[in-house]
């Protein structure tokens, strides 16, 4: 790990129960009758084995299957819950002249509007197929491919290292489940966030309510020096 916040040139972060209170699958599914089944297939991936979050995000998005965009457009108008601390950590780490990007198995038409509000550089996400209307319960093929697994994510990553032009040393990753691990792996501070024991176990984990601690999770050079006065 770095040793000055400085150091460091980007910043990816996970995002449903992430940089968002909430999930935003379980919080559609709500609206299609499945709400307690999605969290529990939400956990069982995020906790599970990595090679087996694809098929089990395929089978999540299923429980979605005939809902309308409506419902789709109410959710994302009056449920997505920025997590507190979330705006601050952004702002200090875009002053400090980091570039930041959201990517997520989570899906587009949400971080795209997370993005803008936070003013993120990068975006990476699933997309919902919709048909006449209403979501099919599939996932739409992007140029990259269907799912935003953990091999998809850790892809786009080094992709964003390379704009960038950083190395993974001077790369901070937060993250939460399985489908994080494989970025987790690949960079100098990997944060796991709230995260089940067998993601936590092996990296930096940072429990709370609150993105308060990833703000100043590495000292600026004057923080550091003002710590010894």
């Amino acid at each position: 790990m770095n040793q000055f916040f400085g150091d460091y040139k980007l910043a990816a972060f996970a995002m449903d129960s992430t940089l968002l209170v909430n999930d935003m699958l379980i919080e559609l599914a709500e609206f299609s009758g499945h709400r307690s089944v999605a969290e529990a297939m939400t956990e069982e991936g995020l906790a599970g084995d990595p090679s087996l979050f694809k098929s089990n995000l395929l089978n999540r998005v299923t429980l979605l299957a005939g809902l309308p965009m409506s419902a789709v457009l109410e959710v994302a108008r009056e449920r997505m819950q920025i997590r507190p601390g979330v705006r601050e950590t952004f702002e200090r780490y875009r002053s400090a002249g980091l570039k930041t990007a959201i990517i997520t198995s989570g899906f587009g038409m949400f971080a795209r509007d997370l993005a803008a509000d936070l003013k993120v550089d990068f975006v990476r996400a699933n997309e919902l197929r919709v048909v006449d209307g209403r979501l099919t319960g599939e996932l739409a093929p992007q140029p990259w491919g269907q799912v935003c697994d953990g091999g998809v994510k850790v892809r786009m990553l080094r992709a964003c290292m390379e704009v960038v032009g950083c190395s993974p040393l001077q790369t901070i990753v937060v993250g939460r489940g399985a489908n994080d691990l494989e970025m987790l792996a690949s960079v100098g501070l990997p944060v796991a966030f709230n995260a089940p024991k067998s993601v936590e176990q092996t990296f930096r984990a940072v429990r709370g309510e609150s993105f308060d601690s990833i703000a100043s999770i590495v000292p600026t050079y004057d923080e550091w020096i003002n710590s010894y006065r």
